[in-house]
């Protein structure tokens, strides 16, 4: 569904979550002072890896009393864990946000106390009804705790995912209302004039860098949409993954939306997943902005 600039067509909609998007790395080169703000890399670093994130702050609250009366509430929060799973990431991107440096490809633990680098960190997140969310983080560094797992292979391939641990905290520039930021968060379900990759094309780390966020460029059209593999088998229980590539590669939206035939003999998930049901044949189909793409599934075993 498109991800297009919206004032009000997506407001009252009850968007439910359909998957993880990209992850973005951008190391910070200069860090912040309370009166100079920060210097991030020119590589963001976009990753599609991302299986699950979780994202939780350390916010609390304390009521304050005068003369026996409650006065106000105030809410504090200055910390957010975050915890993602993913399928795998560069050395390259580790590398760079966590500063390391490697001679001959060999790199060194250091057993002593050691500023942590910073970077920012943002992902895209896509709900339904083409609502999209997104979110940067300026501030972040790695868990300082090495967690390592390596396991053995098998006969038949087992996915093993691996998990990172972040920990974001607010930027030590003060905004020009006094605060600190902790995190940006995009919705196209609020009135913008922002496509979601307007909003990822720069950490965003001030509020004087939204008036410069906004794409001037035409909406690039998809024109095709191809189904890989274009025919598959795949028995009761079982699952097979499509993939789709989209006409032109620039194309503003990416968003895939995919349907079966008949959920009866095959399904299909937000990222092209199918799963067997029951014996005989199913058409998949692949949609981006009104244009298609089908893939013929034939599921086998079971009884038709």
């Amino acid at each position: 569904m498109p991800d297009t600039p919206t004032t009000n067509t997506k407001a009252d909609k009850d968007a439910y979550l359909l998957t993880v998007r990209d992850v973005f790395f951008c190391p910070k080169i200069l860090k912040e002072t309370t009166s100079t703000l920060p210097e991030y890399s020119e590589d963001v670093y976009r990753k599609t890896i991302a299986k699950k994130i979780e994202v939780k702050g350390n916010g609390k609250t304390v009521s304050i009393y005068a003369s026996g009366v409650l006065i106000g509430t105030v809410a504090m929060e200055n910390q957010e864990e975050i915890s993602m799973d993913h399928i795998g990431i560069a050395t390259k991107v580790l590398d760079a946000i966590s500063q390391v440096a490697a001679e001959n490809g060999i790199s060194v633990g250091i057993g002593d106390a050691t500023e942590l680098p910073e970077f920012a960190w943002g992902f895209v997140a896509e709900r339904s009804d083409g609502v999209m969310d997104a979110m940067w983080f300026p501030s972040c560094t790695l868990s300082p705790a090495t967690e390592l797992s390596y396991e053995t292979s098998e006969d038949e391939f087992k996915e093993q995912d691996v998990s990172m641990s972040i920990i974001a905290g607010p930027l030590r520039y003060a905004m020009p209302d006094g605060h600190h930021a902790l995190y940006f968060k995009y919705s196209n379900q609020r009135d913008t004039t922002l496509l979601v990759d307007d909003f990822m094309s720069q950490v965003v780390y001030d509020v004087s860098q939204i008036a410069s966020l906004k794409s001037d460029a035409a909406p690039v059209a998809v024109t095709g949409v191809a189904l890989a593999p274009t025919t598959a088998n795949v028995e009761v229980g079982k699952t097979t993954k499509l993939a789709a590539t989209l006409t032109p590669t620039n194309a503003t939206n990416k968003t895939v939306a995919y349907t079966s035939s008949d959920e009866g003999v095959a399904k299909v998930s937000a990222d092209g997943t199918v799963t067997g049901v029951k014996a005989g044949t199913a058409i998949i189909t692949a949609t981006v902005g009104g244009v298609t793409g089908t893939a013929e599934i034939t599921v086998t075993g079971g009884t038709e």
